[in-house]
C-alpha cells in the first residue's frame, strides 16, 4: 500500500509529465504503426489504451487526458478508414466513441483511486498526529502522578516528625515507603521508550527499595532467581504491586530477626 501511494500520489514536475506523456505516446504509436499490417481491421486504438492507463496512473489524470486525446487523433488520421484523412464515417464515429468511453472510464477510475488514496493518506497522518499527542499526554500524566506520589510520601515523612506515638509513626513511615515504591513502579512502567516490561528486571529494581525503607534493611537479603518473562506494561503493574505486598508482609510477619527472601520468576 505504501508503494502504491508513492507511485500514484508523488508530485511530478512539468518536464517529467511532458516527457513521460510524450514518451509513452511515442512508444504506443510506434507499436501500433509497426503492427498495422499484422493486425486485422478494427483495432486502431489497441496500443493507446495501455498508454492512457499508464500515464494516468503514474503521472496524473490531466496528462492521461492529453495522451488519450493524442491517441484518438493519431488513430483517427492514420489507422481508421479513410486513412490519412479527417473524414468522419459511421464506423469511424462509432470507433472514436468507443475509445473515448473506455479511456474516460479508465481515467475516471484511476482518478477516483488517487482521491481515495490521498484521503487515506490524510486520515493516516491525522491519526498518527492524534496518537502521538495522546501518547505524550498519557506519559505527561503518568509523570505527574509519579511526582505527586513522591510529594505525598514527603508530606507523610514531615508529618511523622510531629507524631510522638510510636505506632502512629510506624504507620506513617510504612505509608510513605509504600507511596515511594508505587511512585518508583510508575516511573519504570511508564517510560515512553518501554512498550513491554521484563517482570524479573522490574522486581529487581523495585523490591530493594521496599527493603531499604524498613529498619530490617541491613538484616534482610533478597535472593533473585529470574527467568525471562516479558509482558505488557498494564500487566506488569498488578504483578509488581502483588510482589511488593508479599515482600512487605514477609518483612512484617516473618523476618523480624532478619533472613532471606527468595524471589523466583519462571
Amino acid at each position: 500500500m505504501q508503494r502504491l501511494r508513492s507511485l500514484t500520489l508523488g508530485r511530478r514536475s512539468l518536464p517529467f509529465r511532458l516527457g513521460f506523456g510524450a514518451g509513452v505516446f511515442g512508444i504506443a504509436f510506434a507499436l501500433r504503426y509497426g503492427l498495422d499490417h499484422a493486425l486485422p481491421p478494427g483495432f486502431p486504438f489497441l496500443t493507446f489504451f495501455p498508454a492512457v492507463i499508464l500515464t494516468g496512473f503514474f503521472v496524473s489524470t490531466g496528462t492521461g487526458i492529453v495522451v488519450a486525446v493524442a491517441g484518438a487523433l493519431a488513430s483517427w488520421f492514420f489507422f481508421i478508414e479513410p486513412l490519412e484523412s479527417w473524414a468522419l464515417t459511421g464506423p469511424s464515429v462509432l470507433a472514436l466513441a468507443f475509445y473515448i468511453f473506455i479511456a474516460a472510464t479508465d481515467l475516471a477510475l484511476i482518478h477516483a483511486m488517487r482521491l481515495a488514496l490521498r484521503k487515506l493518506e490524510e486520515e493516516r497522518a491525522r491519526s498518527d498526529r492524534l496518537a502521538q499527542q495522546n501518547k505524550l499526554m498519557f506519559h505527561e500524566l503518568q509523570h505527574r502522578v509519579s511526582n505527586n506520589l513522591q510529594v505525598m510520601a514527603s508530606l507523610l515523612k514531615m508529618q511523622q516528625r510531629d507524631v510522638t506515638d510510636e505506632r502512629a509513626r510506624a504507620a506513617l513511615d510504612t505509608a510513605a515507603a509504600r507511596l515511594r515504591v508505587v511512585a518508583s513502579i510508575q516511573r519504570q512502567l511508564h517510560n515512553p521508550k518501554r512498550q513491554a516490561t521484563d517482570i524479573g528486571q522490574l522486581l529487581q529494581a523495585v523490591l530493594p527499595e521496599v527493603i531499604g525503607t524498613t529498619v530490617e534493611a541491613e538484616r534482610v537479603a533478597l535472593d533473585f532467581d529470574l527467568g525471562p518473562l516479558v509482558v505488557a506494561s498494564d500487566q506488569a503493574t498488578p504483578v509488581a504491586l502483588i510482589a511488593v505486598e508479599l515482600v512487605s508482609n514477609a518483612l512484617e510477619h516473618a523476618l523480624e530477626a532478619g533472613g532471606q527472601i527468595a524471589i523466583r520468576v519462571t
